[in-house]
C-alpha cells in the first residue's frame, strides 16, 4: 500500500524544517528495533513533525509516494544536496550573462521527487545507496542532477516544459557499458535501477 505525501495539505513536506527535525527523526529510526516500533510508526512520527512545521510557515512541497521515500528524504547526504539545490530558484533569467533562463519551483519539485524516488528504489530493491549527489542548473530552465551508484555514474535532466520527460545518461568507469535516452519520471524505472548496480 502506498501513501501520498505533499499535494494533500496534511502531507506537505517542509524542507526548511527538515534540518531541525532530522536529528530527532533519525534517532527515532535507530531506536525503532529496540522499542519495537514498526517502519510505519517511524514514518508517522516523521509526518507529524512535518505537519507541525507546515503550520508555522508556507511549505516547499515534494511529491512522495511511499514510506520508504519519506525515510530516504531524511538521509543526510541526500537531504544536504536537496537543501543546497534550493539556491537554484534564486537564479533569474540571464544569471550566467548568456541569456539562460531562471528556474521554476515546479521544475525543482519534479526533479527532487524523481531523485528521491530513484534513490528509494535503489535502497529497496538492491540495498545500495547513491553517493556524490549534485543538483545543478541545466539549459533552458531544466534542472540536472548527477549521482554515483558504486562506480557507475548517472546524469539526469528534468525538463522544464514537459512534466513527463527526463533525459538520462549513464556509464561505467571505462565507458564500455553506456545507457542513455528519455523516460517518464512517473513511469517504470526498475530496469534503470537494475542497470545502475549490476
Amino acid at each position: 500500500m502506498s501513501i501520498t505525501i505533499a499535494l494533500a495539505p496534511q502531507y506537505d513536506v517542509q524542507l526548511k524544517r527538515l534540518g531541525e527535525e532530522l536529528s530527532r527523526i533519525m534517532t527515532d529510526a535507530e531506536r525503532a528495533s529496540d522499542s519495537g516500533a514498526t517502519t510505519t510508526e517511524v514514518v508517522e512520527r516523521a509526518e507529524q513533525s512535518v505537519r507541525r512545521g507546515a503550520e508555522r510557515e508556507q511549505p516547499a512541497s515534494v511529491m512522495l509516494e511511499t514510506p520508504r521515500q519519506v525515510l530516504e528524504l531524511f538521509r543526510p547526504g541526500l537531504h544536504a544536496a536537496i537543501m543546497e539545490s534550493r539556491q537554484l530558484l534564486e537564479l533569474e533569467t540571464d544569471w550566467d550573462c548568456a541569456g539562460s533562463r531562471g528556474y521554476r519551483e515546479e521544475t525543482w519539485q519534479r526533479a527532487i521527487a524523481f531523485l528521491v524516488r530513484f534513490s528509494a528504489e535503489l535502497s529497496d530493491d538492491l540495498d545500495v545507496e547513491t553517493s556524490d549527489i549534485e543538483i545543478m542548473p541545466g539549459s533552458n530552465g531544466n534542472i540536472d542532477f548527477e549521482l554515483f551508484v558504486g562506480s557507475r555514474r548517472l546524469l539526469f535532466s528534468v525538463h522544464e516544459a514537459d512534466a513527463h520527460m527526463v533525459r538520462f545518461f549513464g556509464h561505467d568507469p571505462d565507458r564500455r557499458n553506456v545507457v542513455k535516452g528519455t523516460l517518464d519520471p512517473t513511469g517504470e524505472i526498475d530496469w534503470l535501477v537494475a542497470w545502475s548496480h549490476p
